[in-house]
């Protein structure tokens, strides 16, 4: 077998490079031939073997041998360019899925980080060449006149001698490109310059508006000192660091507007839970009910999430908190049985008849947040967390009966409901941190308003017994009187002075 080493005539003749590129399982490879006044000749060829760890598929098999083949042209081309004016490079692949990866602007994160890679180490190629004046154009190819076809099946020494592996498939001897030659297009002239005019633009222009905000007068040149960064990748990452952090939103008025416990709450399903009932294990869900402004939180245990379960543990709610204003959940659009059912939403039993019917008569707004917007109910999300944390560490692996998960859940409701609100103070005694529970049940942490009540001011006007009494228990009526109110005063003070001033500096 022998290989000539001349390959071109005359001293500098205008010539193409074309390049073949194909994959299979067993092998990536590529040729690059030099075509000039009707004849073609192999320059140069490269096989490599697949990765065995990563196991990737045929189609990004194949973009890494397209990859491999514009690389070895861009090598034959310098190599060549003293000698031989190379006047276009054109690199044919059977692959039409590596050819869509290539043409497509920006491909789908679906297809991953290498092939994303390689289309973009190819468009650096394009515009490397673009700059010195050689065009370079992709097209596709059948796989019988695919030069590179028969480096990754393999031959043997018979068939290679006869093969067109040395000169090439038939068209390359063509005179006419446009005739027999298949079909190739550019993808980019200078691919890389485009890409950093615009990413450098999209920086500019979001500057520009978030500089809007702010002043009107100062130059974006003023606010960014881009001889600071070496590169727009360091750029780009400074400022998607700041832009990580944004700005919250005011929090709603009735989370931060005084108003009676209870009076706007938040509901929401969580769940399932395993109760034991006459040696069957079976499923319950627990429903929280949660107020806006003082963080208090019911906790109901229904054995489905049905209708009428739902109206049951209202009417429950109702008969021992009070009947609450506005009501929110989230919008959950259906039910889901079994295991999957994680949790689900009121909002979507809302709008059953029958508790469209209790609510009207009730007088209560029922409010959903906005679809697709979670962080809107995260004033009783984050409590089912909590929920959950107490009941998992409290019941571990063991399986309670219905009456047994009722009261535990009770127990972690009163739990729950005596955590501080507020930083705890050196003294306990002259500055109290606010609980939840603190505004229905006062006395848990204050001695009793009537103590002290008995002691006489100065020397009273003779009475006779009976209106002594009369008048002992009026005045121990009206100090027990003020002395609630002043105390409900004093809580409401601390939770305006401190717990709204902690949620505003979270917000700020």
């Amino acid at each position: 077998m022998e290989i000539p080493r001349k390959a071109s005539e005359g001293t500098n003749p205008p010539a193409r490079l074309v390049a073949f590129a194909d994959a299979s399982k067993h092998a990536m490879a590529a040729c690059v031939y030099l075509v000039h006044s009707g004849s073609s000749q192999l320059v140069i060829a490269k096989s490599k073997l697949p990765s065995i760890k990563e196991n990737p598929t045929t189609p990004k098999l194949e973009m890494n041998a397209l990859t491999m083949a514009t690389r070895l042209a861009s090598t034959t081309q310098r190599a060549l360019k003293q000698q031989i004016t190379i006047e276009a490079v054109i690199i044919y692949t059977d692959s039409e899925i590596a050819l869509a990866w290539l043409v497509t602007r920006d491909p789908d994160k679906k297809v991953g980080i290498l092939v994303k890679n390689r289309c973009a180490e190819i468009r650096r190629i394009c515009a490397e060449m673009g700059k010195q004046g050689i065009p370079l154009s992709f097209g596709h190819v059948n796989t019988e006149a695919n030069a590179a076809d028969c480096a990754t099946r393999g031959l043997t020494k018979d068939q290679l001698t006869a093969h067109f592996w040395w000169n090439g498939p038939a068209f390359l001897s063509s005179t006419s490109v446009n005739d027999e030659w298949p079909e190739s297009k550019a993808i980019l002239t200078d691919p890389g310059a485009e890409d950093e005019d615009e990413d450098m633009n999209h920086i500019h222009q979001n500057i520009a508006r978030v500089a809007a905000t702010t002043t009107q007068q100062q130059a974006v040149e003023e606010l960014v000192d881009w001889t600071r960064y070496p590169s727009l990748a360091r750029a780009t990452s400074t400022f998607s660091y700041a832009l990580r952090y944004p700005a919250l939103a005011d929090l709603p008025s009735r989370r931060v507007t005084r108003g009676r416990p209870f009076q706007h709450v938040g509901i929401d399903y969580f769940g399932p839970l395993t109760v034991k009932s006459e040696g069957v294990n079976e499923k319950a869900y627990g429903i929280i009910i949660t107020c806006t402004t003082t963080r208090l939180l019911h906790l109901e245990c229904v054995s489905d999430m049905s209708t009428v379960q739902l109206i049951d543990a209202l009417r429950r709610f109702f008969a021992r908190r009070g009947i609450p204003d506005t009501i929110t959940s989230d919008n959950a659009p259906y039910f889901l049985l079994g295991n999957q059912i994680l949790r689900d939403a009121a909002s979507q039993t809302a709008q059953n008849t029958t508790l469209a019917a209790t609510m009207a008569t009730k007088g209560i707004e029922w409010r959903t947040i906005t679809p697709y917007a979670p962080w809107q109910g995260a004033f009783y999300e984050r409590l089912i967390k909590t929920v959950k944390h107490s009941l998992y560490k409290t019941v571990g692996k063991a399986i309670l009966t219905m009456e047994g998960l009722t009261t535990l859940l009770a127990e972690i409701e009163g739990t729950l409901n005596t955590r501080p609100l507020t930083y705890q103070e050196e003294h306990w005694d002259d500055h109290p941190s606010i609980r939840p529970i603190d505004f229905i049940q006062r006395d848990v942490i204050i001695t009793y308003p009537l103590e002290g009540l008995e002691a006489t001011e100065g020397d009273p006007e003779y009475t006779t017994p009976e209106g002594t009494l009369q008048l002992r228990t009026r005045r121990q009526a009206e100090e027990a009187l003020r002395s609630s109110y002043q105390l409900t005063e004093r809580f409401w003070k601390i939770w305006r002075e401190e717990y709204i001033t902690a949620l505003r500096e979270q917000h700020t």
